[in-house]
């Protein structure tokens, strides 16, 4: 019996994203220590992104409790510094995804996005990010 109980609670761990207990919808934290949103696209190295198009952030719900909104960044390069900062904007709550422009990206440049989730308290989420390289046709 003990071994079918931990194999079981062995499967359910390999079963958590692979990334660790923050990414999904399964957030084991504390509540001084909320897990991030989890970001859904774009997520790869390299995006490829036609000239007169616009490219698509989306997330999903990082923690479910109260929402006040997202806060969406993105950076040039890979340092998330202020002097990095291209954008930022406030996502309402029941919005996951933002587009913007082609014309916003450089071929061949690094670009880091984050979202934060802002919660109705005014405590915010660990900030969730990912960096890829713009290739335009």
């Amino acid at each position: 019996m003990k071994a079918i109980v931990f194999l079981v609670g062995a499967l359910l761990l390999l079963a958590l994203p692979q990334n660790g207990f923050c990414q999904g919808y399964l957030a084991f934290s504390s509540e001084d220590n909320i897990c991030g949103p989890m970001l859904l696209k774009p997520i790869s190295e390299d995006v490829i992104l036609p000239e007169n198009g616009s490219l698509e952030f989306e997330w999903g719900i990082g923690y479910i409790i109260k929402t006040d909104s997202y806060l969406f960044r993105l950076y040039k390069g890979y340092a998330t510094t202020k002097d990095n900062l291209l954008v930022e904007k406030r996502v309402p709550n029941d919005e996951f995804k933002l587009s913007l422009s082609a014309s916003q990206f450089e071929d061949g440049q690094v670009y880091t996005w984050v979202v934060v989730q802002v919660f109705n308290s005014g405590k915010k989420s660990d900030k969730s990010f990912a960096s890829f390289r713009v290739h335009k046709k």
